[in-house]
């Protein structure tokens, strides 16, 4: 693939992955991580999708710190966003992307900790932001940028 790749690029080898075939009678999925491009979400039969980078965009640039470890923190992220969704591969590929938002922020692992609030329920935080907050941001920017509330209708 030339360098630097483009999102059209990128789609292409999705699609020649699908037509190599992936999954079980072709039914499988294929996700291009792609960098500060997001990655590319394909099925057979189904619109590609393109998930943002959760720090995307040049206002967000300064919080790209380290990128080491981004590619396993979103592979971590997929197989349990697969899990928690049931096997929604678009779904899962958000979970991934905030997972990896986490690595990239700092040098060296993410900072865990536990927030107790009024009623005294802990919330797991990462460097001092909770996973869940930004999963919603997540489905929230692409809901904006499709006209839908559910990313998972995407």
């Amino acid at each position: 693939m030339p360098s630097p790749p483009t999102k059209e690029l990128i789609e292409q080898a999705c699609r020649h992955f699908l037509d190599m075939g992936v999954g079980p009678d072709g039914s499988g999925a294929v996700i291009i991580r792609s960098g500060a491009m997001g990655a590319c979400v394909a099925r057979n039969g189904q619109p590609m999708v393109w998930v943002d980078a959760y720090w995307s965009g040049p206002a967000n640039s300064h919080k790209v710190v380290d990128v080491t470890g981004a590619g396993n923190s979103f592979l971590g992220g997929l197989g349990a966003g697969l899990v928690l969704t049931n096997e929604n591969v678009r779904e899962a590929t958000l979970y991934a992307t905030v997972s990896a938002s986490f690595t990239i922020e700092q040098e060296g692992l993410p900072r865990f900790t536990l927030a107790t609030d009024a009623n005294g329920h802990q919330t797991e935080l990462w460097n001092g932001d909770s996973p869940q907050r930004r999963l919603e941001e997540l489905q929230e920017r692409l809901a904006t940028m499709k006209g839908t509330r559910r990313a998972h209708d995407l």
